[in-house]
């Protein structure tokens, strides 16, 4: 940041002194930068390859990302559960001013401004992609749905704070049955419309994106893309990635195996067997992602003027395999 601001110093003072000495001054126009704000679920304080302390974490895109700009270690997220968080991630106040301050919360009330709204009003195209978590009104019909408060075009996973990796149809709900609700395999909407669609989530998720950002590439925009990596069920990932990570794979709820509540409590940690890397697989694949969605921006000649903010909405979650050393507590406490 000290950097940041010293250019902008020097940058002013030498125009003042410049029109101390002629009566034109040099004009000067700069494009609005591009914005891309990432949103990771339930990403471990420790769980960067970079920090070197864990050797089966691989997360080389965000590593580079990291060295080539601004590590903020002392980040503070306002909530330690999902749905507060982005509430005072997305409005800039402190969610408890809109009435939310655990799970299932109004979410974001209409008359208050969004970083969305803000951007459309600076004129800036915006984008709303993957996990909608923010309340108890995140329905297409709802003030907290995202072309409601500020989003031109949407791509959203069905509301709640678990999204399954992998099915999202009509035919998955007929198939999952009773457990379809618990294992969350309903349709997305696609900007209020239903839109099924089968596949792993996160290379959906980027794919929107870099159309996303091809389509609007010649005017400035604001893209929020909220991946699932890495909430629970991390075991829910494509035959052909547990082959590369050598994970055998685990079974989503049977209701007539067993309650689920008892599946729960085997299939989160400290029950359920390879449950580290399970999650460090989760991590990897949205880590590739986010490598491709920069190649998108090289390709199309953004990539020097586009910022990309990555942050993950609360701390690392233990009953996902979240570490994160050297803090003390995660995911639903108010520790670091």
């Amino acid at each position: 940041m000290r950097h940041i601001i010293t250019c902008f110093l020097f940058f002013t003072i030498s125009c003042s002194l410049y029109g101390a000495a002629s009566a034109k001054p040099p004009t000067v126009s700069l494009p609005k930068p591009n914005v891309i704000l990432i949103i990771a679920d339930d990403h471990g304080y420790a769980d960067f390859s970079h920090l070197g302390i864990h050797d089966f974490i691989r997360t080389p895109n965000l590593d580079r990302l990291a060295a080539e700009g601004m590590w903020f270690s002392d980040a503070y997220a306002t909530s330690p559960i999902c749905n507060p968080s982005r509430c005072g991630l997305v409005t800039g106040q402190y969610q408890q001013r809109q009435g939310t301050q655990w799970y299932g919360g109004p979410g974001i009330p209409e008359a208050v401004t969004t970083i969305a709204e803000g951007f459309k009003q600076a004129g800036y195209r915006t984008g709303y992609i993957g996990k909608l978590h923010y309340g108890k009104n995140d329905e297409p019909d709802s003030p907290s749905y995202p072309m409601n408060h500020g989003f031109d075009e949407s791509f959203c996973a069905a509301p709640g704070g678990r999204v399954h990796y992998l099915h999202h149809s009509e035919d998955a709900v007929e198939r999952y049955g009773e457990a379809a609700r618990q294992m969350c395999v309903e349709p997305f909407t696609r900007n209020g419309e239903t839109y099924e669609f089968e596949g792993f989530d996160t290379e959906t998720f980027s794919s929107e994106a870099q159309a996303f950002i091809e389509k609007n590439q010649d005017a400035p925009f604001f893209l929020q893309l909220a991946f699932t990596a890495a909430h629970n069920f991390t075991f829910q990932l494509p035959d052909a990635y547990l082959k590369e990570w050598n994970l055998p794979k685990y079974p989503d709820w049977d209701p007539e195996k067993e309650s689920y509540n008892s599946w729960y409590e085997r299939s989160i940690t400290p029950n359920l067997p390879n449950a580290r890397l399970y999650y460090a697989a989760q991590l990897y694949y949205m880590d590739r992602e986010i490598g491709y969605i920069r190649s998108k921006l090289k390709e199309l000649g953004l990539d020097r003027n586009t910022i990309l903010v990555y942050t993950s909405d609360n701390g690392g979650s233990s009953c996902n395999a979240g570490d994160n050393t050297p803090l003390n507590g995660g995911k639903y406490t108010m520790f670091e």
